[in-house]
């Protein structure tokens, strides 16, 4: 994710003006991601990601939001679906669900950056590690980045240590990630959860 934020920042495609991003995995049975009463659900469990790429790629606040879900039996979204307007003209897409198959491991996941001079594709599994790629469209050719991804909850753990034992800055701020929550909150109160 820092990798695509630095080509992004650095102009390599220009302007953000379209984010598209989807992360769809496979029926859940029995498992606590899909009991409303441990806030089970697409949203809460893959949608977070999604809205994370969104918002840290399109740096500004939301302005529209509209969204529409698909309820399981016991009352938790298992496909969910949205577009963000945000203030700086940026428009994204998502989409997260728990739909594909039955208790397999199938999943599809999608990252796409349109720029005013460009764009960037992946289809890199959200949470993989290991040598990763994504493709950059721009000036007319096609650069291949691969990235040496460690596992990020590692990460996420080391780095939680470093705060609380050197004062280190959180690499996602109190504010980011209550931006985040306050998105999530709010299509959830769209589609009715």
């Amino acid at each position: 994710m820092q990798s695509l934020k630095n080509d992004v920042k650095s102009g390599i495609i220009g302007d953000i003006d379209y984010i598209d991003t989807a992360f769809v995995t496979q029926g859940y049975k029995d498992d606590i991601r899909i009991r409303k009463e441990t806030g089970g659900g697409a949203m809460y469990d893959l949608g977070c990601y999604c809205t994370t790429m969104i918002l840290s790629l399109a740096d500004s606040e939301p302005e529209f939001v509209k969204v529409d879900a698909e309820f399981s039996d016991e009352g938790v979204d298992i496909m969910t679906s949205g577009m963000i307007r945000f203030k700086n003209g940026v428009r994204a897409a998502f989409n997260v669900g728990m739909i594909l198959g039955k208790d397999t491991n199938d999943r599809f996941d999608r990252l796409y950056i349109h720029g005013s001079g460009g764009h960037i594709i992946s289809e890199v599994e959200y949470n993989q590690d290991g040598e990763i790629c994504y493709r950059i469209f721009s000036s007319g050719k096609m650069t291949e980045r691969i990235v040496n991804a460690p596992q990020n909850y590692s990460l996420e753990v080391e780095q939680l240590g470093r705060c609380i034992l050197e004062n280190e800055e959180p690499h996602v701020t109190k504010e980011f990630s209550l931006k985040n929550a306050r998105l999530i909150d709010d299509i959830l109160k769209m589609i009715g959860y």
